[in-house]
């Protein structure tokens, strides 16, 4: 799944200008979708910085290409939903932010079967 930035929003759901992390025309590719009921949907997309997975809104994002990838699974607890790769469960986040090194190579593996899928 492709989306391209459309509108910047601060943490408060605010337009903005600019920002670090997205930019207005470019296209992401989206390795998470994140829906829960304080901050509704979300798409985890590799950030303008050093590459950093991020959760932005979903309304920041208009879509490119649709096609779901193969590799996603949904998860769910009692006040969200996700659906991601299976490696993406869990504690995996938490470990990756941590700098563990499996949690990183599953993430570039992830990201990998993704973009495969989408070309």
């Amino acid at each position: 799944m492709k989306v391209r930035c459309i509108k910047l929003l601060n943490a408060h759901g605010e337009p903005v200008r600019t920002s670090s992390w997205l930019t207005i025309g470019k296209e992401y590719l989206v390795l998470e979708v994140f829906v829960d009921e304080q901050t509704g949907s979300r798409f985890r997309v590799i950030s303008d910085d050093a590459g950093t997975p991020i959760l932005a809104r979903s309304s920041e994002f208009e879509p490119v290409s649709a096609a779901i990838p193969k590799c996603w699974v949904a998860t769910f607890g009692p006040n969200w939903l996700a659906f991601s790769p299976s490696a993406f469960r869990g504690d995996f986040w938490v470990r990756y932010f941590d700098g563990d090194n499996a949690a990183r190579n599953e993430f570039n593996e992830a990201v990998k079967a993704i973009e495969e899928e989408t070309r």
